[in-house]
């Protein structure tokens, strides 16, 4: 008589082949993302040369503060997850890195889905717990952007004139993650989908200490990270560090819908044009600042992959 796997049991069976499955095509992905620069951006050499004017210091510096960013994400993660993870943060930032690398190289928000795989594999973290966490993280996420949004725009509305077209392009990105939002609410209510919500929500931080720490962590990944990205776009525009900032952010924006070409190539560089041509940016300029700021991106994603497979799994996977 077959006995039938429980869910948790069936998924952890199939983790390791889709994961090697999703290693074999990231080449791939890369390789289709490289192809669409290159047909969409034909003097790519000339971008390249751009970054012959940014000092090294300054690379470095980015490099560190997105390394950095990378350290605090695996630290939300080992303090949401702790029980499973205590003493265990080397295995926590493996998996940190290679869920962007997937999150960062695969299309259509696919990537996402390896964050519970990985902490099921690793650390036996139940699937639904594991989604759960994602939709945590994730929500924060979003709100931490709107607000770090909100703040810059203010900054701007005092001191620049074309405060009022970077407002509305943030929010016309904004309302349309709004929407989706409301088409998710609206989907939470379908008899087969509430029960099912009841669920992962019952699974979330439901203390006012735990719901402080994930803010906090959230607030200090995008503060170093944005900080980073600003850089990179300042060295090639030259503008104030504001503007480089919300221009890094809308590129997040951007690329966090869920719809977009693999390695986010174009959606990405949409979003940060979309606010600095209205900053009276020339199109040269503003372009090559997308462009490098995006190929930056995708280097420390796969710089970080290359850290994450030098790390150590845990002693005791879970068989």
């Amino acid at each position: 008589m077959t006995v039938p796997l429980e869910p948790d049991q069936s998924i952890s069976g199939a983790s390791a082949p889709w994961l090697r499955l999703a290693a074999r095509i990231l080449g791939l992905v890369l390789l289709a993302a490289l192809l669409v620069l290159g047909f969409l951006w034909i003097d790519l050499h000339a971008t390249l040369e751009a970054w012959s004017n940014t000092s090294w210091l300054q690379i470095v510096a980015c490099c560190s503060l997105v390394f950095i960013s990378h350290v605090l994400r695996a630290g939300r993660l080992y303090d949401h997850f702790h029980e499973q993870t205590r003493g265990h943060f080397r295995p926590v930032l493996r998996i940190a890195l290679l869920h962007n690398l997937f999150n960062n190289l695969m299309p259509m928000r696919t990537g996402e889905s390896a964050l519970p795989v990985l902490l099921k594999r690793y650390f036996g973290i139940p699937f639904l717990r594991g989604t759960a966490g994602l939709i945590g993280f994730r929500l924060v996420d979003l709100t931490v952007l709107a607000l770090l949004g909100a703040i810059g725009i203010a900054s701007l509305m005092a001191s620049s004139r074309e405060s009022t077209q970077i407002l509305w392009v943030l929010l016309s990105l904004l309302g349309g993650l709004l929407c989706l939002f409301i088409l998710y609410r609206i989907a939470i209510r379908l008899p087969g989908l509430s029960r099912h919500w009841m669920k992962v929500r019952s699974l979330l931080p439901n203390r006012p200490g735990g719901l402080l720490r994930l803010g906090l962590w959230t607030l200090a990944i995008w503060l170093v990270k944005l900080l980073a990205y600003a850089l990179i776009v300042d060295a090639f525009i030259g503008q104030e560090m504001t503007i480089a900032a919300l221009a890094a952010l809308s590129g997040e924006l951007a690329s966090s819908l869920p719809v977009y070409t693999p390695a986010a190539a174009g959606s990405f560089e949409a979003g940060v044009l979309l606010v600095l041509l209205p900053s009276g940016i020339s199109k040269t300029a503003a372009l090559t600042a997308a462009i490098n700021l995006h190929l930056f991106l995708l280097l420390m994603t796969l710089l970080g992959a290359g850290i994450a497979l030098s790390l150590d799994r845990p002693a005791h996977e879970p068989g």
